[in-house]
């Protein structure tokens, strides 16, 4: 019997099936624009999170930062993600042997750092905030923990975004704009 792609007006629940398939292994390994959106959410939120631990500061958002406060925070933060992604043959600081972390949950955002990262942190925090010895070592140990938790919440935001889209497509639906992220603004409105 030849193949029969159409039935009835519609394609044939084989060929509906091919053409899902296809649609969710496009989507697979895909950063679609409510994953990038998002991600510039959490960093935001680190930002504010190291210049709170680093200087005690009440802001309630990343809006309310003076454009140094920023600066400071997000050098800290972009140095921090850097060497925790980068080789060791690559960082020019002369560290000993780095350990390997566990594997990242997230591209960008640390969600593990290994033992020599974690030392190189306080270090920074106290160069520039000029903090004591011991609020160095808890404003860096909260960072790390900050940024795991947020490399976790990307992680499971990306993973309920590809679950909706991989519904939509199982009950026949296109994925548009809105489906996709493409309607998430950068900011919340006030």
């Amino acid at each position: 019997a030849p193949l029969q792609l159409l039935r009835g007006g519609g394609l044939t629940p084989a060929v509906s099936s091919l053409f899902m398939s296809s649609h969710l292994e496009q989507l697979r390994g895909v950063e679609l624009p409510a994953t990038a959106v998002e991600r510039r959410r959490r960093v935001e939120a680190l930002v504010l999170h190291v210049h709170r631990q680093a200087t005690g500061g009440g802001e309630a958002s990343f809006r309310q930062l003076g454009f140094k406060q920023r600066k400071d925070a997000s050098d800290v933060l972009n140095k921090f993600i850097f060497i925790s992604r980068t080789p060791e043959s690559l960082v020019d600081d002369c560290r000993s042997a780095r350990t390997a972390p566990e594997p990242q949950v997230d591209e960008v955002l640390p969600s593990s750092v290994d033992r020599s990262t974690q030392q190189w942190l306080p270090t920074q925090l106290k160069a520039l905030y000029t903090l004591s010895e011991r609020a160095a070592l808890d404003a860096a140990a909260s960072i790390v923990v900050e940024c795991r938790r947020a490399a976790e919440e990307l992680q499971l935001s990306r993973a309920t975004a590809m679950q909706r889209w991989e519904q939509r497509l199982r009950n026949g639906r296109e994925l548009n704009d809105t489906s996709l992220g493409l309607s998430v603004s950068g900011r919340p409105r006030a």
